[in-house]
């Protein structure tokens, strides 16, 4: 949401640079912005909610203006880290949830996502459709959370 990435990231001037979105804060003023406007890019200010940019006026964008040259984004795979994935469960964002589960273990590591504020079984986000399918040694679970 600073835009403090570096300008010297390749991102920002490489020949996928006029499909990069950089979405920042208010007030944030990019180094990079200029560099990757020139090279075709677009940088996009949205509000924030409770600190974080707010990911609910960032989809309506984007299904306004957010794919190639302008045109409504119809689809978009967001792969998430914890925080991010949480934020979009919280928010009722997530439509399609896909999780690949290998067999290994690994022990503690990163967290799929962190904590949902769920305090009973029937508060969580539930997926009327899913399904599961083996992809070689690894199962992948797909969720939808509107049947059809």
């Amino acid at each position: 949401r600073t835009g403090g990435l570096p300008p010297t990231l390749r991102l920002f001037t490489d020949e996928q640079a006029a499909r990069t979105l950089a979405i920042v804060g208010p007030g944030a003023r990019p180094a990079y912005a200029a560099s990757l406007l020139q090279a075709g890019g677009r940088v996009w200010t949205l509000p924030l909610r409770d600190g974080h940019l707010d990911l609910e006026a960032l989809l309506e964008r984007l299904g306004r203006e957010g794919g190639p040259d302008g045109r409504p984004l119809q689809s978009l795979l967001v792969e998430a880290g914890p925080r991010l994935a949480t934020a979009l469960f919280r928010q009722g964002l997530v439509d399609r949830f896909f999780l690949f589960i290998a067999p290994r273990l690994f022990g503690e590591g990163v967290p799929l996502l962190n904590d949902l504020g769920v305090r009973a079984v029937d508060e969580g986000p539930r997926f009327e459709a899913h399904r599961w399918v083996e992809v070689g040694e690894d199962l992948l679970f797909l969720g939808y959370s509107r049947a059809g």
